[in-house]
This record gives C-alpha cells, sequence and structure tokens, in this order.
C-alpha cells in the first residue's frame, strides 16, 4: 500500500480569506446578522402613505415590554430591545442550547417631518409597526415649477 502525499495550496486559506472579507465588506449586515456583543441590527421596512410614515422592524421573540421606542428632536425613530432568558433547567443535560440572547438597535432618519404627540406602536407576530403621522407642512402636494 503506498502512502500518497497531498500538497496544500498555501495561497488557499488566503484566498478564501479574502473572499470572506470581501463579502463582509460589501454587505456587512446581510452577511453576518449577528455582531460582536450579541447586538443585531434588526431588518426594517419604511414607507409612507398619504398621511404617515410607516416603520415596520423585525423583533421576533420580543415582547412590548422589552421593547423601546424614541422619537428624537432631530426627526430619528430609534428603535432598542433587549431580551435576556432567565431559565435554569438542571434536570436535563444539556449538549447545545442555541437560546438567543441579546438586544437589538437601530436608528431611522425619518423622510419628513412627523407629529410627536400622535405616534403609535404595536407588535404582532414578531413585528414591530410604527406609525408617526407626518406633520402639516409635510401633507402639502409639490409645487410645479415653471422652466423657461
Amino acid at each position: 500500500m503506498a502512502i500518497v502525499r497531498r500538497r496544500r495550496d498555501p495561497w488557499g486559506a488566503v484566498e478564501t480569506l479574502h473572499d470572506e472579507l470581501s463579502n463582509l465588506l460589501s454587505n456587512p449586515f446581510g452577511a453576518w446578522p449577528v455582531l460582536r456583543g450579541r447586538m443585531s441590527l434588526p431588518s426594517t421596512d419604511v414607507w409612507e402613505d398619504d398621511g404617515d410614515v410607516v416603520v415596520e422592524a423585525e423583533v421576533p421573540g420580543m415582547e412590548a415590554k422589552d421593547i423601546d421606542v424614541n422619537l428624537r428632536d432631530d426627526n430619528t425613530l430609534v428603535i432598542s430591545a433587549k431580551r435576556e432568558e432567565t431559565k435554569e433547567m438542571k434536570e436535563k443535560n444539556y449538549y447545545r442550547s442555541e437560546r438567543y440572547f441579546g438586544e437589538y438597535y437601530r436608528e431611522i432618519e425619518l423622510p419628513k417631518p412627523v407629529e410627536k404627540g400622535k405616534v403609535t406602536a404595536k407588535t404582532k407576530d414578531g413585528v414591530l409597526t410604527v406609525k408617526l403621522p407626518k406633520k402639516a407642512e409635510a401633507l402639502e402636494k409639490e409645487t410645479k415649477i415653471k422652466v423657461e
């Protein structure tokens, strides 16, 4: 029986590292959704209709009491949440536990000025929906300007 030695390409590992870093830098949150420190960036949709700016953020497993929503003076919506699992199971011998512990944090610059006192937020099926009524000046239709 003959022993065959495989030659290992020393540049293979460097190429793999290069590909992974390129992927991470070109799409940092899509390729690596959980960041160091167990903080993640929730997927968020922002759109507007005739009267509201609407923000939807994924907050799976979070309860309303765990979520903070704030509107800053610079027209930025801040969503943060913290989840801590405190169960202690002594009767089971775990080999692996993949429960999520961590924080969500997102700052969203709103496209239009909004009425701060009329903002509503609710959670349903792991999605936080924030409705922000636009200020009256933001509701005005655009003005046609004649070009000469």
